[in-house]
Parts: C-alpha cells; sequence; structure tokens
C-alpha cells in the first residue's frame, strides 16, 4: 500500500495572503514587494527553503519594510509570520 505524503503549502494568491496578513486584498495587491514575499513563499512550497529559513527570511523583508517607511506591509508581514509558525 502507498502511503501519501502530506505536503502543506503557503497560499501564495492575493486574497490568501491579505488574510494571513488581516490586510485588505488591495493593499496586498499594491505591496511594493509583492514579487519578493512570493519567491520567498513559493522556495518554501518547492521545499527549496525550511521553515526556520522561511521565517529568517521573511523577519529580513519585514525590517526591509521598517527602513523603508512601510510600516503598515511590516505589521502585515508580521501577522504573516503569526500564521505560518502557527499553521505550517
Amino acid at each position: 500500500m502507498q502511503q501519501k505524503t502530506l505536503s502543506i503549502k503557503v497560499p501564495v494568491g492575493i486574497k490568501a495572503m491579505a488574510e494571513m496578513m488581516a490586510m485588505e486584498e488591495v493593499e496586498v495587491r499594491f505591496f511594493p514587494k509583492l514579487d519578493d514575499l512570493r519567491a520567498i513563499l513559493k522556495d518554501y512550497n518547492f521545499n527549496m527553503l525550511t521553515k526556520k529559513a522561511l521565517l529568517e527570511k521573511l523577519e529580513s523583508l519585514k525590517a526591509e519594510c521598517l527602513e523603508e517607511n512601510f510600516d503598515t506591509y511590516a505589521e502585515g508581514i508580521g501577522e504573516l509570520i503569526k500564521a505560518i509558525q502557527y499553521r505550517y
């Protein structure tokens, strides 16, 4: 009997990310670093990053947002980090 492996992927769609970031879809859609965020999540989904490395990269992205005065997005990434820690 074959055993299926359970793979839980972090969603990279606007709606799902907005939910996890506790933001509106339109805010996420215009996030200047959206492509960077998606690339990080896709790397994790394709097993190129461990969960620890994923969280470190997200913390780094959050710090970049704070440096560039994107405080709302930094808070959103903080919420995303919490969601990933507890769900994935």
